[in-house]
């Protein structure tokens, strides 16, 4: 009995997707073009069923609410001046809904504008979690107490083991620290 419950919740789940997708594209339901590549469609996806899945209305109102919140994020683009922009779209939506437009957008025009529009987006992205990979690395990981008699009780049993080289490197990948750091809290440890 339950599991004929659930499997009529996956089915109305499955129909539900199916229907989403099979809705002529309009920024929220359909399927984008096919020059799109597939791991920009399948991050649609995963956005639009994520949005629509967060919001507790009815289907259609939920899509026209998010066609709504797109539409915002066009208008925005155009603000010149001194013109105040004050968004109607929550803060937390407000990521995704901006990805849905910019879809959109690049969806809109030919494949070669769509791609290159896409293929900016994309760099961007991936620049500035490169940039921000790079901050956090010249930044030293702070390690707690606990940490550190771990990382000094494991030193000093390889010390007994003779095998200190594999354990530093190991012990430096683990707390995601260099060598030289495991070396150092080793050497105040154990002056303490």
């Amino acid at each position: 009995m339950e599991y004929d419950f659930l499997d009529n919740l996956m089915d109305a789940d499955m129909n539900l997707l199916e229907w989403r997708n099979s809705q002529p594209y309009d920024g929220v339901l359909g399927q984008l073009e096919d020059w799109v590549p597939k791991a920009i469609k399948t991050e649609f996806t995963h956005i639009r069923n994520k949005l629509l899945d967060a919001m507790n209305y009815k289907e259609l109102v939920k899509v026209k609410k998010i066609r709504q919140w797109i539409d915002e994020c066009y208008k925005k683009q155009k603000i010149q001046g001194d013109e105040i922009y004050r968004p109607s779209i929550p803060p937390k939506f407000l990521r995704d809904i901006s990805y849905l437009a910019l879809i959109q957008n690049a969806n809109s025009l030919d494949e070669t504008e769509g791609l290159r529009m896409l293929a900016k987006y994309e760099a961007t992205i991936g620049a500035t979690y490169s940039n921000e990979q790079s901050k956090r690395a010249k930044v030293p990981r702070k390690l707690t107490e606990t940490f550190k008699r771990n990382i000094r009780n494991k030193y000093i049993k390889a010390q007994n083991e003779d095998g200190v080289y594999g354990v530093v490197k190991a012990l430096a990948g683990t707390y995601d620290v260099s060598e030289r750091q495991i070396h150092n809290i080793v050497k105040d440890l154990i002056k303490k």
